[in-house]
């Protein structure tokens, strides 16, 4: 019997994959117009799921991935810290300085602010402290909140939860742009109901893991 599901999503296309003339503020590019229908495609698909809770990094673009979801679902979201990109030097060699969430709040009618993230991102983190830290943000996750959870983040956000619930290795696990991954809790174990599917996007509109 699942006793709980976990939804993990990957953020749709980012505009600085397919304008590189884009110039705003470092490591925290929206999505583009493709990266926008993808999620409100996947939007559409998640608007009947047994979703109780909407979990969002605090990355522009996946705000804007969970603010569609939740568009189409009527359900507001929260933000978490500790889901946020990992911030390893090879992927960021300078320190990031996010625009707060609460910036957005006029853009994000249904983003509840009332969380506190009981973990943060350090800059510089290896591999395996984030995926400690992700361990750590998606315990207290499950925790606090009852049944299920859908959580808006990043390629290694998906692979990293992902390979932390179930112990397979992070390779196994997909992580295309608005792909979605579904983990089901059963006798203490998590077990691999969708790997980074796609089937919600349309075929003009190409689900690599860029």
């Amino acid at each position: 019997m699942i006793e709980r599901k976990l939804y993990l999503v990957r953020h749709g296309e980012r505009l600085d994959s397919v304008d590189r003339t884009w110039r705003g503020e470092k490591y925290n590019p929206p999505l583009s117009d493709t990266g926008l229908q993808q999620a409100h495609l996947l939007g559409d698909r998640l608007k009947s799921s047994p979703i109780d809770l909407i979990v969002s990094s605090p990355y522009l673009r996946a705000l804007q991935t969970a603010n569609a979801i939740a568009q189409a679902r009527h359900q507001r979201f929260i933000v978490d810290e500790g889901v946020g990109e990992w911030q390893g030097k090879s992927m960021m060699p300078q320190c990031p300085t996010l625009t707060p969430p609460e910036h957005y709040k006029d853009d994000f009618h249904l983003m509840d602010l009332s969380h506190q993230s009981e973990v943060s991102p350090i800059w510089g983190e290896s591999v395996a402290q984030v995926f400690e830290r992700y361990q750590k943000a998606v315990s207290a996750l499950l925790k606090k909140y009852d049944g299920n959870i859908l959580i808006v983040g990043h390629g290694r956000t998906v692979t990293g939860i992902a390979h932390v619930l179930t112990d397979k290795p992070e390779a196994y696990f997909q992580y295309h742009l608005a792909g979605l991954t579904v983990l089901c809790l059963s006798n203490g174990n998590w077990t691999i109901e969708l790997n980074s599917d796609t089937a919600h996007l349309a075929q003009s509109i190409e689900p690599y893991r860029v």
